[in-house]
This record gives structure tokens, C-alpha cells and sequence, in this order.
């Protein structure tokens, strides 16, 4: 009598490539996820992907015209936005200097009042945008 076959054996093997014992399907599936993984690491390298905050310096009150001074650091040819969420003033900035990599100060002055609240947020400029001139009056 012949013994049991295993029953999640099967009578058929995959494919063998000549002279090898990896079969080409597992070939195939290596190359797939290496390409994945190549594709996956491009975008990596992207300026799209979303920049933390900029490192903002703890907020001092209002001086005697009513004006907040924000500083901080941000990523070297960056754009910096501090914007009085209270109010909806804002300023952008850009950052000018090179060698600095993240730690490239900034100083934005803007009006707020004792409890307004401030956001700041940093980003790259994009070739993806609206640009006009503003016409001269009639």
C-alpha cells in the first residue's frame, strides 16, 4: 500500500528555469517588487510631499503698535507663511539664504492682539501655480 500524499501537495511543480531550482514565477514576482520598490523611492525624493512647520520660536506679546514679532527657523530656499488665524492677516517670506539646509532663520512681523491664535507652516514654490500683473488703473 502507498502512502497518504500530503494533501496540500500537488502533482504539478511551477515551472523551473533551465539549470536553476528558483522557479520563474518567484523570478517574476523578485523583479515586480524591485521595480516597486525603485518606483517607491523616487518619489521619496520629491519637493512635493508635505514639509513639517517651521521651528518657531516661543511668541513674545505684542509690542506698543500692536505688531507680533515671529522667528524662527525654516529649510534653506523655502517659503515661510505666519498667518493671525484670529484675524486672517498673514505674511509670506521667502528664505534666501543657501548652506543653511534646515536651520535658516526667519523674522516676520504681523498685527495681532493677546489671544489670537498664530499658524505657520513652510513650503517650496511649484510650477503649478496662478502668476499675473496687476494692470495700471483707467
Amino acid at each position: 500500500m502507498k502512502p497518504a500524499r500530503h494533501p496540500m501537495r500537488t502533482r504539478h511543480r511551477p515551472p523551473v528555469e533551465a539549470g536553476r531550482g528558483t522557479p520563474r514565477w518567484a523570478w517574476a514576482g523578485g523583479a515586480v517588487g524591485l521595480l516597486l520598490l525603485g518606483l517607491a523611492g523616487t518619489g521619496c525624493t520629491s519637493r512635493t510631499l508635505p514639509l513639517p512647520p517651521p521651528d518657531v520660536e516661543p511668541l513674545a506679546g505684542v509690542d506698543v503698535q500692536g505688531q507680533l514679532l515671529v522667528r524662527g527657523t525654516a529649510k534653506e530656499t523655502a517659503w515661510v507663511a505666519v498667518i493671525n488665524e484670529s484675524t486672517g492677516f498673514g505674511t509670506v517670506v521667502h528664505i534666501d539664504q543657501e548652506g543653511c539646509n534646515s536651520s535658516c532663520p526667519f523674522e516676520v512681523q504681523l498685527p495681532a492682539s493677546a489671544g489670537d491664535d498664530i499658524a505657520a507652516w513652510q513650503f517650496f514654490e511649484t510650477s503649478d501655480r496662478f502668476f499675473g500683473t496687476v494692470p495700471e488703473a483707467p
